[in-house]
């Protein structure tokens, strides 16, 4: 019976590397972010700082933080976008960190998944009239 040396199963592991071909994405989304509290409609632009981030979750392990960015204050506009390579699943998602409708001293975190076909299409995922305070998509939760 043989044994497999170190060496043989790290020139084993890098052959098999080689033939596990990784993938290309970028994923984009834009929109424009408002927050109805008073049901106002329409509903005013969001002119408070609302924090975006693009996240690609991980079945095991941590998330990963692809890009982050801020909205335009003047005109509540979102715009983001990233390119990742991966052996495995591509799932992202999208997290808005603001704070309208929060509790005082908390603020609010808005999580919306991406769906798979603007993935593999490559089209821009429009999120555009998104109202903070009561989201038509993702989940918003408080954070105190």
């Amino acid at each position: 019976m043989t044994h497999a040396t170190p060496f043989s199963v790290l020139l084993c592991l890098i052959l098999l590397a080689h033939q596990i071909e990784s993938k290309t994405y970028t994923v984009t989304v834009a929109g424009k972010v408002e927050c109805c509290e008073n049901s106002n409609r329409p509903c005013p632009i969001y002119k408070d700082r609302a924090f975006v981030e693009l996240w690609d979750r991980y079945k095991v392990g941590s998330d990963k933080l692809l890009k982050k960015t801020v909205n335009d204050r003047n005109t509540g506009n979102i715009l983001i976008s990233a390119t990742t390579s991966t052996i495995l699943n591509f799932d992202p998602y999208v997290i808005i960190r603001h704070q309208c409708g929060s509790k005082p001293k908390c603020s609010r975190k808005l999580t919306i998944p991406i769906p798979n076909g603007h993935v593999k299409t490559g089209r821009t995922f429009s999120i555009e009239h998104l109202d903070l305070y009561k989201p038509h998509i993702g989940r918003n939760e408080d954070v105190c």
